[in-house]
């Protein structure tokens, strides 16, 4: 197919994310979602039908609670989600930070120097659960996922490779 200035002009003003189709003044948004996993936050990133972006962040940290009645309770009335996981309630993200703040807690953080903590033991089972709230579920079966992984330090002794095959 040879590009005429009808098909060149509709991709010029196409937005971002998006493909120009042959129909003059008709776009397809492209599927696929964006994801930057840092030490402090996570991003989402999605093209809407309309060709504007949504993102979503959330902090890149949880907090765990004694799973009692009392916590259950508390975290219901508050309407704070929460998971279970090994037999403590979780709570991810700003939630967390916010939980931790009041009660003079400390969030623990699955990532340090922006790579998966070597030292936090719950730090995959979390990120899962982090990125699975902000990138929310595909809008079809196959939908990719693009994201970055660090690239070697220079200054700081540490192997990539692992956390490379880890997503």
């Amino acid at each position: 197919m040879h590009d005429t200035n009808e098909n060149l002009e509709a991709r010029r003003s196409a937005p971002t994310g998006a493909q120009a189709t042959s129909n003059k003044n008709q776009t397809d948004v492209a599927l696929g979602k964006g994801l930057d996993v840092g030490t402090a936050n996570l991003a989402a990133a999605v093209t809407n039908e309309d060709g504007s972006v949504t993102v979503n962040v959330e902090r890149n940290a949880f907090l765990d609670i004694n799973s009692d009645v009392y916590s259950k309770n508390m975290l219901t009335k508050l309407k704070v989600p929460y998971v279970v996981h090994n037999n403590k309630l979780v709570v991810i993200g700003e939630a967390a930070f916010e939980l931790a703040n009041v009660f003079g807690k400390e969030v623990r953080r699955p990532m340090a120097d922006g790579l998966i903590s070597p030292n936090e033991t719950d730090a995959l089972p979390m990120m899962r659960l982090i990125i699975s709230k902000i990138l929310g579920e595909p809008r079809q079966q196959g939908e990719s996922c693009y994201f970055c992984v660090p690239a070697p330090s220079i200054d700081v002794d540490n192997n990539v490779v692992y956390h490379e095959g880890l997503f």
